[in-house]
This record gives C-alpha cells, sequence and structure tokens, in this order.
C-alpha cells in the first residue's frame, strides 16, 4: 500500500516466502572393521582392492530435507522538504540463505579420534530487521550527494561449531550412530549487530565547455562497527565477526562523449575476518584489497558497439591469512587480472 500526504510519502507492505531444502551426499568413513581389514592386508595393491577399499570408504551416501517460511513486514518513508532535497527513512526485514556448500551433505568420520565433521544440511538462514536513514541533495544537470546512517541486527547468526558431543537415539541427525562422537558443523544461534554511515558523491561535468563536458566524477565511503556473539555470552566485535569489511571505498572517473565511453575505479576494502575460531591461531583474515578496473566502450553504430574490460589491472593480490597477520601459518594469493572484450547488438 502507498499514501501520499503533501511532500511526505510512505510505502508498506510485506511478503511470505517458503523454502524447501532437499541434499544429498557423500559419507567419508574408514570403519574399525576396514581399518583392520586394510591392515591384514598382504601382497601387493591390486586394482580389484583399490576399488573395493573406496567403495567401503566413500560408497555411502546420506539423503537430508528441511523447510522453513517467514513473513518479511517492510515500511519506507519519504519527505523532500525543499527542492532537490529527499529525506528517506526505511525499516524492512530479510534473510540470507545458507550457501549450497553448506547444505549438501558432506560427512567425514574419523574413527581413531570420534568425531564428526559434517555440514549441516538443516542450517536456516539468517533473519535480519533493518533500519536505515539517509539525506540526498541532487544538483544540475546531473548530480548527487548523499549521507546515510544504518542499523541491521541479525538473529539466527550461521556460525563454525566444535566440541558438541552426538546424542544417543534415532533421531540425532545421523539415524541413531556416532553417539558420543564430536561434531564439527555449522549451526544457527546468537545475533550480530551492524551499525555504521555511508557518504556517496557522483556527478557528470556537462557545464564545462567543449570536451571537458564529458567528464564525471564519483565517489562512496562506508564504515562499519559490528558486535555480536556466536551463541555464547562473549560478545565479539567488528575484528571478531566473520564476513564483515570494517571500511569500504571506491572513486574512479568517467568520460562518456559522442561514441566514446570511458570509465576507470579504484575499490579499497580493509582487512577483515574472513573465518573465526576460539583459537587466534586458527582464525582466517581476509587482508586489505586495493583494486583498479578499466572500462572502454565505443560506439559503432546506434545498435552496435565494443566494448574492453580490463580488471584488477595492477595484479592486486587477494590475500588469506591464518593465525596472527605478522606470523600467518599460510598466505593464499590469487591474482586473478582478467580482460573481457566483445560486442554488444540491440534490435
Amino acid at each position: 500500500g502507498n499514501v501520499r500526504l503533501d511532500r511526505v510519502s510512505i510505502l508498506a507492505g510485506f511478503r511470505f516466502e517458503q523454502t524447501k531444502v532437499e541434499g544429498e551426499g557423500p559419507l567419508n568413513q574408514i570403519t574399525a572393521a576396514e581399518k583392520a581389514r586394510r591392515a591384514a592386508f598382504t601382497g601387493p595393491l591390486t586394482n580389484e582392492e583399490s576399488i573395493r577399499r573406496n567403495i567401503a570408504q566413500y560408497g555411502s551416501r546420506r539423503t537430508v530435507s528441511s523447510d522453513y517460511k517467514g513473513v518479511f513486514p517492510g515500511m519506507h518513508f519519504k519527505y523532500e522538504p525543499f527542492n532537490r532535497v529527499i529525506l528517506r527513512a526505511t525499516y524492512s526485514t530479510s534473510i540470507g540463505r545458507p550457501g549450497f556448500t553448506n547444505l549438501i551433505p558432506n560427512d567425514n568420520i574419523d574413527e581413531d579420534n570420534r568425531i564428526v565433521t559434517a555440514n549441516n544440511p538443516g542450517l536456516k538462514p539468517q533473519y535480519a530487521n533493518n533500519f536505515d536513514a539517509t539525506a540526498e541533495y541532487y544538483f544540475e544537470p546531473a548530480g548527487l550527494l548523499s549521507f546515510g546512517v544504518f542499523l541491521k541486527e541479525i538473529n539466527k547468526y550461521i556460525y563454525n561449531t566444535s566440541g558438541q558431543l552426538i546424542s544417543a537415539g534415532a533421531d540425532n541427525g545421523f539415524e541413531g550412530q556416532y553417539a558420543g562422537y564430536e561434531l564439527r558443523s555449522k549451526a544457527n544461534g546468537g545475533f550480530a549487530k551492524i551499525k555504521g554511515w555511508e557518504v556517496n558523491y557522483q556527478q557528470r561535468f556537462a557545464f564545462l565547455p567543449g570536451w571537458w563536458s564529458g567528464f564525471g566524477a564519483f565517489a562512496n565511503y562506508t564504515w562499519l562497527d559490528t558486535e555480536g556473539n556466536y551463541g555464547g555470552t562473549t560478545v565479539q566485535t567488528t575484528s571478531t565477526l566473520a564476513g564483515f569489511v570494517p571500511k569500504a571505498a571506491n572513486f574512479g572517473i568517467s568520460f562518456i562523449r559522442n561514441k566514446i565511453n570511458f570509465r576507470v575505479s579504484y575499490g579499497y576494502n580493509a582487512e577483515g575476518l574472513a573465518a573465526f575460531n576460539a583459537v587466534q591461531n586458527l582464525k582466517r583474515f581476509k587482508l586489505a584489497t586495493h583494486r583498479v578496473d578499466v572500462k572502454i566502450k565505443y560506439g559503432l553504430t546506434r545498435s552496435l558497439d565494443i566494448y574492453v574490460d580490463l580488471y584488477n589491472v595492477t595484479n592486486d593480490k587477494l590475500r588469506y591469512v591464518w593465525g596472527v597477520n605478522d606470523r600467518p601459518q599460510n598466505i593464499l594469493d590469487r591474482n586473478d587480472p582478467q580482460i573481457h572484450a566483445g560486442i554488444n547488438g540491440r534490435f
């Protein structure tokens, strides 16, 4: 529903969602009997024995299913106190579903240490209440300056678990097996609260003389602060909550004139925690990134153009480190400069 009262407009509504999940995946297990059989094996390892071992270890499958549903309301206010000035306030609700890699069953059974490492196909989504307030100023001939603050409250936060013992009984999630084993998986629990602010600027310099009028510029900056927990009583902060980038910025210039469209941009993401662990040297961090992209397009005709997009032209490395930052256990470098080129046609 929507209503407008002079310079104020209000939009409100809700949506209903239902999700059903079914997954089937492998079971990786060497039973005590299989371990004893391998230990007693003598002679050269034949193809038949290799096949038998693989079937014994990986031949079992597990199938699970789950479902969930929810109602998500939202309300949006807009107020125009002056010409070219807009104030907005928004309340909305949303969900963040777990990735498919976390839903597909994939169980690894360590019989010696009595540990089950498994995905959790029963994971529910993270639910969020979102509050936003923004002030926008539009200026001629084509430009925008805005400033906003935001608050996001996340419930049923998805986090890594360990130390939990699998209970006895047919409904323990493993058809009654592995009672007393330690379970390492993911679960829903706890909360996370994210608050912050952002500023955004973009403008075309059409008021400049000659070919200078084709230039434009844009810039934005986001800062956020987080707190929450992983289902326990210890409150975590920005540096110990996984998946949040505390600072991010982008800026660049563009040139659009006649048949030429050119854009170069720089993007910065600060260091953040990629995976949490209670042990400091097992935490996984994603280091800060500095990325430069270039996009060029040239119009051949009114309905046909060619383009060349250059991503990460400076070959900035995406680095993950384990442990203390200045003494990492391991570093993964992913060099990913890319060149995309092609032809666009409109009919």
